[in-house]
């Protein structure tokens, strides 16, 4: 479907349901997504606002010079209390240091909260970033959040997706991992009503190319092509 469409079927009025649905296609449970509008196992409302969000940034994305991917990770954690809080502290100090604003102009960010049974009952929290970046070391961020979080996984490289798709990714429903029972009240309790998607630096003002934006707005025709 053509992206210009988007804005269009975000505003459709698709019906909601605020309760687990079964996937047709592959029988399972469908999951809390990043984006829902207040209810986290909401699959109709996480499509609506994953449409809208994808056009209202589809401009600032696509003039994305050098884009720059970092995911940082936590160890798994039982309970979800606080934890998101406590990426988007780390990340927000990063975002404070001298080489990052030299070099970093600004991006998305996303949070994820897999979650996967196997008898230890753990989500797996990590935080997506695409960013309009001169290059900076993998090694740079690990130190970095480490000395925040103390944790050790992070994985930074040049992306080599279009910026359209790695937001389309950002923005992506968790619906091919199958929500646990067990998981059901933590998420609802944690994470229902937080915003898990930003942008940030010149991005969260170059919306719709709006006034104070470095971006002017692109025409539709412009636009890539979109599977939503």
């Amino acid at each position: 479907m053509a992206s210009d469409t988007i804005a269009k079927r975000a505003s459709s009025g698709i019906a909601t349901r605020a309760r687990p649905v079964r996937d047709p296609a592959s029988g399972q449970m469908l999951t809390p997504f990043p984006n829902s509008c207040g209810q986290p196992l909401c699959w109709f409302c996480a499509r609506r606002r994953q449409r809208q969000l994808a056009g209202e940034h589809a401009d600032a994305a696509l003039r994305i010079q050098q884009p720059l991917f970092v995911t940082f990770t936590l160890p798994d954690h039982a309970y979800l209390d606080g934890v998101a809080a406590e990426m988007i502290s780390a990340f927000s100090a990063i975002r404070r240091l001298y080489l990052y604003k030299a070099r970093a102009q600004g991006g998305f960010y996303s949070l994820e909260f897999d979650s996967n049974d196997m008898g230890k009952r753990l989500f797996h929290p990590h935080l997506h970033v695409l960013l309009d970046s001169e290059p900076i070391a993998e090694s740079w961020f690990r130190d970095q959040w480490h000395r925040r979080t103390g944790a050790v996984i992070v994985q930074a490289f040049p992306d080599r997706k279009h910026p359209w798709e790695r937001l389309d990714y950002l923005l992506k429903p968790w619906a091919r991992i199958p929500i646990e029972p067990w998981s059901v009240s933590e998420i609802y309790s944690r994470l229902r009503y937080r915003g898990l998607f930003q942008a940030f630096g010149h991005m969260a003002s170059a919306r719709h190319g709006r006034p104070g934006s470095q971006l002017s707005p692109l025409s539709p025709s412009h636009l890539p092509q979109t599977h939503l």
